[in-house]
């Protein structure tokens, strides 16, 4: 989390400058790196509420982990079947690994 948030903050400085205005490397690496950081955030804060819960004996703090779980499941699943569809089972295995990828990623 700290390092995605140090690396945003350098890459910062060269988006939308002269460096950056060929392919927008610096722009791509940027957005990477907050995406990155803030899915690392909603991680940690998942992780702490479900250890709170648990040594509080919550079960409220639980249930609400267990139904953000299960959205994100959801959510990653249907990621996977959007990427599948949109490139199609005829990819190479290479492509269907960086679809899953993708998927899990967003879970």
């Amino acid at each position: 989390m700290i390092l995605c948030s140090v690396f945003a903050e350098n890459v910062r400085g060269f988006v939308g400058t002269a460096e950056d205005a060929g392919d927008a490397l610096y722009a791509t690496w940027y957005k990477i790196a907050v995406a990155t950081a803030v899915v690392t955030v909603v991680h940690v804060l998942l992780a702490l509420t479900l250890l709170f819960s648990v040594f509080k004996r919550k079960s409220c703090g639980i249930r609400v982990w267990v139904w953000v779980m299960s959205v994100l499941c959801v959510a990653a699943l249907l990621c996977i079947v959007v990427l599948v569809a949109m490139h199609g089972l005829s990819g190479s295995g290479s492509d269907i690994f960086l679809s899953f990828l993708e998927g899990l990623v967003f879970f």
